[in-house]
């Protein structure tokens, strides 16, 4: 099986190039792991947060028909986040934010709610980070804007799926499904 990162063409250079572009320094992946014992000491709260707020939004439970996928997503998602503040940046992380990419274009999620979600997680690690962390104000500017660095990475990485001809034919199916329907509606209301 093709990796993905091979898929995409995003070899060594390409991730070095990519890292250097957001100025991803050694500065901002020390910080990052001094932070991972604060995060993994509030990641399950994080993580219960974010749930309880995404589950009120009917279109978004529509991912999550039970309790046992809801349960495998929350796991997920607590590497992912965990990754952030390993800050390993090498290519099996990048691998594997395509792959999380690769799964939300299969499950057809959209992308308001890719990047919402990421958006919600950002604001819950930063007020960790404000509220616990202990730092003086300059560092904690500094850990936000790496945290901002790694999260606009990861959505670079997950958006190379949502581009993908995979997403286009499904936007373009439920495009003319939806006119289908309308055509479909209309011709009733002419009746």
């Amino acid at each position: 099986m093709m990796k993905l990162t091979d898929k995409f063409g995003i070899d060594y250079a390409e991730q070095r190039q990519r890292l250097d572009f957001l100025k991803i320094t050694d500065a901002d992946i020390n910080l990052l792991r001094s932070l991972e014992p604060l995060i993994k000491k509030h990641i399950d709260s994080i993580i219960e947060e974010f749930y309880a707020e995404l589950l009120k939004y009917r279109e978004a439970k529509k991912f999550f028909t039970d309790d046992a996928i809801i349960k495998h997503v929350q796991a997920a998602q607590k590497s992912y986040l965990l990754d952030i503040f390993k800050a390993e940046f090498d290519e099996n992380y990048f691998e594997r934010r395509l792959q999380i990419g690769a799964v939300h274009d299969k499950i057809g999620l959209p992308i308001k709610w890719y990047i919402g979600s990421h958006f919600k997680y950002f604001n819950k690690i930063i007020t960790v980070i404000a509220k616990h962390a202990g730092l003086d104000r300059e560092t904690e500017m500094e850990a936000i804007v790496s945290v901002i660095k790694v999260m606009n990475l990861d959505e670079q990485l997950a958006m190379e799926n949502y581009t993908s001809l995979s997403y286009r034919i499904k936007a373009a199916e439920k495009r003319i499904q939806e006119t289908i329907q309308g055509l479909s509606d209309l011709n009733l209301s002419r009746e």
